[in-house]
């Protein structure tokens, strides 16, 4: 009777195993987690599902961000994307205008001024990748007019 009961406990541990799934990540140039599949443990012709947190074109042209952030200062309308970031962040303006003045700077949480832009363009890149992972606070100043924003570096 005991054998048996050890028998079934093993064969319900050892099937349990079997229905583990893995978890695949992708990244893209910047490091940022781009998609993620689903991996079943189980017979090679089961299908996996993937999430994206990005949508692909249909001709692998370059992917289209999701989580883009939008603010209006002074009339300018400004996109922030990825944020959590691996390193490196865009900042576009919409209806950029060539006489738009600004800066873009960010602090860490000390007060410590780790990254400046003095003069502002239609697409901006700010790369703190040399920065430790937490949280960062962005000063974007368009026209005399300030916006501020959390930023968290993983």
């Amino acid at each position: 009777m005991k054998l048996k009961i050890i028998i079934i406990g093993l064969l319900a541990m050892a099937s349990i195993n079997c229905l583990a799934q893995s978890i695949e990540y992708t990244y893209d140039a910047a490091g940022n987690r781009s998609s993620r599949k689903v991996i079943p443990a189980g017979p090679p012709s089961a299908p996996a599902q993937e999430q994206t947190n990005e949508p692909f074109n249909n001709n692998n042209e370059e992917k289209q961000e999701l989580e883009v952030y939008n603010d209006i200062v002074a009339e300018t309308e400004l996109k922030i994307y990825p944020n959590p970031t691996r390193g490196k962040l865009k900042i576009d303006i919409v209806n950029y205008e060539t006489n738009t003045n600004g800066n873009v700077k960010v602090f860490d949480l000390g007060g410590r001024l780790v990254y400046t832009i003095n003069n502002l363009s239609q697409s901006m890149e700010i790369d703190i990748t040399n920065e430790p992972a937490g949280s960062y606070i962005m000063v974007i100043v368009v026209n005399n007019q300030k916006s501020e924003w959390k930023i968290i570096k993983q």
